[in-house]
């Protein structure tokens, strides 16, 4: 059977699509082709155990990350975000909302002079805190940390100031307060503050603050603009007016400004406003001083600006359908959902990055010959920067493995050394290793990497997992990245595939790392020339695969364990295609007596490779043999020398590599934003606990 060359391929295009749903991370990035799958039969399980190496444990997440965390997430949000003269958005929720015609302010970005404002009389260090010095687990992370960290990032992604303030205990006054006397004097320093409480959040980080401000018809009038509570007899005023709520509020500077919330702030003194004085310390505190006498004291038109409570307060789960918090939502009741809504916004970035240029190779006329097209229809997505691989290599640039690193620490625990005599591969590879997904198929079904529309990650299937996890592993190092369709294989079985197109690929690339879509890269920042030190993959080398687990339904006809075709590394050479052309014959039975029965039986090619092809290919370090242990299997198979550390391959669990991928892409995201905040603290945190009130000469 012939195959045309694969230098004739054309490129993988990178354009994205994005649906509307901005979010954090946009870590954004990823996207993906086609489809693949390869099953490999059960395999036993024996009870043998295993000691590895050592168990050091190191804290992978500890390291320094660049200072650029700023301007990477507005690239990796760039291509999601609205414009700030769009004159409609449409939610999730399926609401339409339009800018009235007449408000027409704020039509260009305002940059540092807007503030996005945290408050808190507590430093919390604990576990799981955005204060914590130390590496922040997404795992552990708290609902008010989770608040925080959607603040800091919407700042960044649109390029607004930040500042998380620690203040002063208030005497004698529920510390809510505190938020009053902060606002004002960051007011001193920026045309307008924008204050959430930590259990509210943005929803839609692609929305740009301007086009909210056009769509509430906040003017350059407004001094101070609230969203309504809901409309109940508890959350009303003593005239009987809905109140609204200081969870989230937007300051505008002016000398009126500064009066007001003089004003507010002495309101329990009840210098200016009899009765005041109990809402120094009763619910609802500084907001029912503000309902019940500062807004009537300021009631020119446009003074204070009222926020629908559908739009800025509230959630979806409370009894009010009227509060449902669509931009803004506020969590008085589950206050640990911001640290969820933060995981699910990474995640739905990342799946809204969807390609749209996939290579397909279709059979023409027989079987001896393939025709290139080339895929391009997402009609209802957007395209993202063509320099996505660029940010995934920048997002994942502060945790990259030294290339010639002589040690690395798994989470497990496992201490790898490289031998010191393993000194080949010093530099990177570049696009001259090529990362190979095949598959026959082409399932454009929900949850699929070719599905065209954008990708909810909660439908994800296995297969896009570790598709997904192929390709951004590429990015992340710079290597090429190719899925290919592959034609049927007549009268085989369809793993047989992969032998042809992995021959085909060596063509134009000095290596071929090839996966099943059930096996995946455990450590996205261990760089392959790394991995080929330690399993001493030479100049030599033809071709090196991961031993299977040791069980007689694993060996060969000689006794000898087989070696597993869902992870391969395949140097070019006139003898590796040598190999790969007697491989693919082997069926023929023109060199191998005896293998016809592998185009079919299981293991296939597998079988074909293990019982003949890799005993006429037996020169010093012809065939590399990466350890079981670290090549192939998962920690939840029975032969515990078979944990697949750094390749893990999912026999039995095909839905895995849907959830390692979120896992390891809320890992670095989460990690790389708590960390770029500990980096620029002396920026983003004023610890203002030792000042006293009246606060005087606090600059942000």
């Amino acid at each position: 059977m012939k195959t045309s060359n694969l230098t004739h391929m054309a490129k993988l295009l990178l354009p994205r699509a994005s649906r509307q749903k901005g979010v954090l991370l946009a870590m954004g990035i990823l996207v993906i082709f086609g489809l693949i799958t390869h099953t490999w039969g059960f395999y036993f399980e024996p009870p043998s155990l295993l000691s590895y190496r050592t168990t050091r444990r190191s804290n992978p997440h500890q390291v320094k990350l660049a200072s650029h965390t700023s301007n990477l997430m507005h690239d990796l949000w760039k291509p999601f975000l609205l414009d700030i003269n769009a004159t409609s958005f449409s939610t999730d929720e399926g609401y339409l909302y339009e800018v009235p015609k007449e408000n027409e302010n704020w039509a260009k970005p305002l940059g540092k002079k807007l503030l996005i404002l945290d408050v808190d009389t507590r430093l919390d260090k604990g576990p799981g805190a955005v204060m914590n010095d130390s590496a922040l687990d997404y795992k552990e992370m708290k609902g008010r940390t989770g608040g925080i960290m959607n603040h800091y990032l919407y700042a960044m992604i649109h390029g607004y100031d930040y500042k998380f303030v620690r203040a002063p205990n208030y005497p004698k006054r529920h510390q809510t307060w505190v938020k009053v006397p902060m606002i004002r004097e960051a007011l001193k320093s920026h045309d307008f503050v924008v204050f959430l409480d930590a259990d509210a959040e943005f929803m839609y980080p692609q929305v740009p603050f301007e086009w909210l401000m056009k769509l509430w018809n906040i003017t350059d009038k407004t001094l101070l603009a609230l969203a309504n509570d809901p409309d109940s007899p508890r959350n009303r005023d003593e005239k009987g007016k809905v109140m609204q709520n200081t969870g989230f509020m937007i300051a505008q500077q002016s000398n009126r400004t500064q009066e007001l919330f003089d004003d507010w702030e002495q309101c329990p003194s009840e210098k200016k406003y009899k009765g005041c004085q109990r809402w120094a310390n009763d619910w609802a505190h500084e907001q029912a001083a503000f309902s019940n006498y500062v807004r009537y004291s300021y009631n020119q038109t446009q003074d204070i600006g009222t926020i629908p409570c559908m739009d800025g307060n509230g959630a979806p789960y409370i009894g009010d359908k009227t509060c449902g918090g669509v931009f803004i939502r506020h969590h008085w009741f589950r206050k640990d959902d911001p640290a969820k809504d933060l995981q699910r916004l990474i995640l739905e970035a990342f799946g809204s990055c969807h390609d749209d240029g996939v290579l397909q190779i279709q059979p023409k006329r027989a079987k001896t010959s393939f025709h290139l097209t080339t895929r391009r229809s997402n009609p209802h997505q957007v395209k993202l920067a063509s320099h996505t691989s660029n940010l995934m290599h920048d997002l994942w640039k502060p945790f990259l493995l030294d290339i010639n690193a002589t040690s690395f620490s798994t989470d497990e625990g496992y201490l790898y050394e490289v031998p010191k005599e393993n000194e080949n591969w010093a530099k990177p590879l570049g696009k001259k290793l090529l990362i190979l997904d095949v598959d026959t198929r082409l399932d454009k079904g929900p949850g699929a990497v070719m599905n065209d529309s954008a990708l909810d990650y909660k439908e994800m299937k296995g297969r896009t997992g570790g598709i997904m996890n192929h390709y951004l592993y590429a990015m992340i190092h710079g290597y090429d990245y190719k899925f290919v369709r592959a034609p049927n294989y007549p009268k085989r079985h369809q793993t047989w595939v992969k032998v042809p197109m992995i021959r085909e690929a060596l063509k134009s690339h000095d290596f071929v790392v090839f996966l099943d879509a059930d096996a995946e890269f455990m450590y996205p920042q261990v760089p392959f020339e790394w991995l080929m030190k330690l399993w001493n993959i030479t100049d030599k080398t033809l071709l090196a695969l991961a031993n299977d687990p040791d069980s007689p339904r694993n060996r060969d006809e000689k006794g000898k364990v087989m070696q597993n075709t869902g992870f391969m590394i395949a140097q070019q050479s006139n003898r590796t295609q040598e190999l790969f052309d007697d491989w693919e014959q082997c069926p023929s039975e023109k060199k191998y007596k005896g293998c016809q029965r592998w185009a079919n039986d299981w293991a296939h090619e597998q079988a074909a490779f293990s019982n003949y092809v890799r005993y006429s290919y037996n020169q010093t370090q012809d065939i590399g043999t990466i350890p079981c242990m670290d090549g192939n299997g998962a920690p939840y198979i029975g032969d515990k020398t078979c944990g697949g550390v750094f390749i893990r391959h999912h026999w039995f669990r095909k839905d895995d590599p849907a959830k390692d991928l979120q896992r390891l892409i809320l890992e670095a995201f989460v990690s790389r934003l708590h960390a770029g905040f500990h980096n620029e603290i002396r920026d983003n945190f004023l610890d203002a606990s030792r000042h006293t009130y009246p606060l005087n000469h606090l600059v942000f």
